[in-house]
């Protein structure tokens, strides 16, 4: 059974990731806000150690720095400075290294679909932090994967309780309450069983390779769309749903290309599948 170093484990993906990986792979969690595992990945010294202690064979690292809007200093200081704090210490065992990055390190194009071989043009201080630890990835010889996603959404873990905006919205409906959705910015979607789905293919076939993927569903959509194909699909009230939402710190067109995942044989479910597998989960 392969050891995997995973940050972020009280995240919305990294509980998921243990949620469905937790029996395959020996995970040995890392997280500032959780009691149970709690190491700062500030702190180099006991990083150090519990390397040296677990003598992993792979690291998946999901943390990062809460706070995406310009200004936040701990985006450029914590955030960087623990990754390559993190990839010099697998860089020591020569360990595959998954790192999780952004749509944001892409920007500008009206028409969105940027794909992998586009160039650098982050858009806030977090887009510049995963540019400069990608670049670190990159020249480091570690073999890596490295995941561009946009919104993540999905049934959440047992037990996550953090905020999160696809979660929040979804306990909001539960509630009976209203919610305001953005019906004008379009987006790729990604299922965060997907994330799971496409780090656990990487690490069991692919892990000697040096890969960018962006990650989501084929289909291009809006937030509101999603909640209101969700709401036919799993019979909650549309009339709790509103198309009068804003997001200005997004884009208009915030649309990824995934046609290198699929012709990698990636995992990705169709926007259909998807709809079905988040309905089901809330009839259960």
């Amino acid at each position: 059974m392969k050891k995997v170093i995973l940050t972020g484990v009280s995240s919305f993906t990294g509980t998921k990731y243990i949620e469905l990986y937790g029996k395959k792979y020996d995970i040995y969690p890392v997280s500032r806000n959780n009691a149970q595992f709690s190491i700062d990945l500030s702190d180099t010294e006991r990083i150090k150690q519990y390397f040296n202690d677990v003598q992993p064979d792979a690291v998946v690292h999901l943390a990062a720095t809460i706070g995406r809007d310009a200004g936040n200093a701990d985006v450029l200081t914590v955030d960087v400075d623990s990754t390559k704090a993190l990839i010099d210490l697998a860089r020591e065992r020569n360990i595959p290294f998954v790192y999780t990055s952004t749509e944001m390190v892409y920007g500008g194009r009206p028409n969105g679909m940027y794909e992998e071989t586009d160039p650098y043009k982050p858009r806030s201080d977090y887009g510049r932090s995963k540019v400069i630890s990608e670049e670190y990835l990159r020249v480091s010889g570690l073999p890596y994967l490295i995941t561009r996603g946009h919104r993540y959404i999905g049934f959440p873990a047992p037990g996550f309780d953090r905020p999160k905006q696809f979660p929040d919205a979804l306990r909001d409906i539960m509630a009976g309450k209203h919610i305001h959705l953005d019906s004008k910015r379009k987006v790729t979607l990604i299922l965060i069983d997907d994330i799971c789905d496409i780090i656990d293919h990487y690490l069991s076939h692919e892990a000697d390779k040096q890969l960018i993927l962006n990650m989501g569903m084929e289909r291009v959509t809006t937030y509101y769309d999603l909640w209101m194909d969700l709401a036919r699909e799993a019979g909650f009230d549309r009339g709790l749903l509103h198309p009068d939402g804003d997001e200005p710190a997004w884009l208009m067109n915030n649309t990824l290309s995934t046609a290198k995942l699929r012709q990698l044989g990636y995992p990705q479910r169709s926007y259909e599948e998807v709809i079905g597998t988040i309905a089901q989960a809330l009839r259960s």
